[in-house]
C-alpha cells in the first residue's frame, strides 16, 4: 500500500505543478506537432516525432481523409493523437489514391494496378524536374490525379 500511496501523491503534486506552471506542462508534456501545413509534409517534424508515413496515412484514414493533399493541417497532439483540418471541400467525387513512390521506392505492384508503368512515372516527375530517389511520397488516383512531396 506504501508505493501506491507514494505514487498517488507524487501524480496529484505533478498534476497540480502542471496547472500552475507552463513550462513544467511543456517539459513534462511536450507540445503540440504540425506535421501538415498547407499541403506540405513537414518532413523534418515527421522525424522529430518518429511518424512514419505510414501512420500517418492511418490516421488520415481514421479521419475519412483520402489524399493526404487535401490536408491544410496535421497536427500531432501532446496526447498522441492527430488531429486533422481538411481544407474546405470542393464539389467532387473523392478518390482512393495510391503510393506510387514512398521514401524514394517506386511500387511498381501500385503502378500496374492503375494501369502505368515505371517510364510513364519517370516522364511524369521529369516534368516536375524531379527523379523518382527525391521523391518522399507520390500517390496517384485511377483518374490521374497525382501529388508529389519531394524530399527536403
Amino acid at each position: 500500500l506504501v508505493p501506491m500511496g507514494i505514487v498517488f501523491v507524487c501524480e496529484r503534486v505533478i498534476s497540480r505543478l502542471c496547472l500552475k506552471s507552463i513550462r513544467l506542462r511543456r517539459l513534462l508534456c511536450g507540445k503540440p506537432v504540425i506535421l501538415i501545413e498547407n499541403g506540405r509534409l513537414l518532413q523534418e517534424n515527421l522525424r522529430r516525432t518518429r511518424v512514419n508515413l505510414d501512420e500517418l496515412s492511418g490516421h488520415l484514414r481514421e479521419q475519412g481523409v483520402l489524399a493526404m493533399e487535401t490536408v491544410q493541417f496535421a497536427i500531432l497532439e501532446t496526447n498522441g493523437s492527430i488531429t486533422v483540418f481538411p481544407y474546405p471541400p470542393k464539389p467532387k467525387k473523392q478518390e482512393l489514391p495510391y503510393t506510387v513512390i514512398s521514401d524514394g521506392h517506386i511500387l511498381t505492384a501500385n503502378l500496374a494496378l492503375l494501369g502505368r508503368d515505371e517510364a510513364w512515372l519517370r516522364k511524369k516527375l521529369h516534368g516536375k524536374g524531379l527523379k523518382p530517389e527525391q521523391v518522399l511520397l507520390m500517390t496517384l488516383t485511377h483518374s490521374g490525379e497525382c501529388a508529389v512531396f519531394p524530399r527536403q
